[in-house]
């Protein structure tokens, strides 16, 4: 069977086997890519047509729109067509509904993002650092990428918050990782934004007590935020 990976952050892809499917140059517009996004993104349940419009037009329906909602599903539904195995409706509508039908080990980056998190958070509870830093780097990889860049609006805010959350938690792995090598720079580094750095390492730096908990992490990045406090 097919591998299908999905990039919802970034640039938005489809892949097959390793191979580019489509990207999101290929859904000529705005509309068709966000419904595309929310789709994937809801792809264990089905989505209304309702919802849909106010995805679409958040502000106030236009005239006709039943009509203009076919016709971006219909874009959709015929790029993955063209793109996926045949055999499949990739796109199903049921009464007044829509669910986007992938096979269940479909790799979607956006859904990768908690569980590796979780998976590097896991490993460190159970002190198996060897186990977290591969997880831990998946997720701030994924995590730190634009989501629909250039797009507004609730769902989109709210994505974008959630994946901003996940980030933190990722570096506070990773930081908690290269403490327990004994690695304070590169703990510091990895939690201090880039613009900060400079500042930072220009300062006489001071000592501070972070503490040897597991959760270390979390006390160097309130820390690191003053540019020059060296944990113990």
């Amino acid at each position: 069977m097919s591998r299908i990976r999905i990039y919802l952050t970034g640039r938005i892809a489809l892949e097959i086997d390793g191979r580019l499917a489509f990207d999101e140059s290929k859904f000529r517009g705005r509309q068709p890519k966000l419904l595309f996004a929310y789709l994937v993104f809801n792809r264990n349940r089905a989505v209304t047509r309702g919802e849909l419009a106010d995805l679409l037009w958040p502000d106030r329906l236009p005239s006709g729109w039943e009509g203009s909602l076919s016709a971006v599903v219909s874009r959709i539904r015929s790029l993955l067509a063209k793109s996926l195995p045949t055999g499949n409706e990739w796109l199903v509508r049921t009464t007044g509904e829509y669910v986007i039908s992938l096979p269940s080990d479909t790799w979607i980056d956006i859904e990768t993002v908690g569980t590796a998190v979780d998976g590097a958070e896991g490993a460190l509870r159970s002190e198996q650092p060897s186990a977290a830093w591969g997880p831990a780097n998946v997720a701030a990889t994924i995590a730190k990428r634009p989501f629909l860049h250039g797009m507004d609006g609730e769902w989109i805010d709210s994505t974008r918050d959630w994946l901003s959350r996940q980030h933190v938690r990722a570096l506070e792995c990773l930081a908690t990782l290269w403490l327990s090598r004994g690695e304070t720079g590169p703990a510091i580094d990895v939690l201090t934004p880039r613009s900060s750095r400079r500042t930072r390492t220009g300062n006489r730096a001071t000592r501070c007590s972070c503490g040897p908990s597991h959760r270390k992490g979390i006390a160097l990045r309130e820390c690191s935020s003053t540019n020059n406090c060296v944990p113990d």
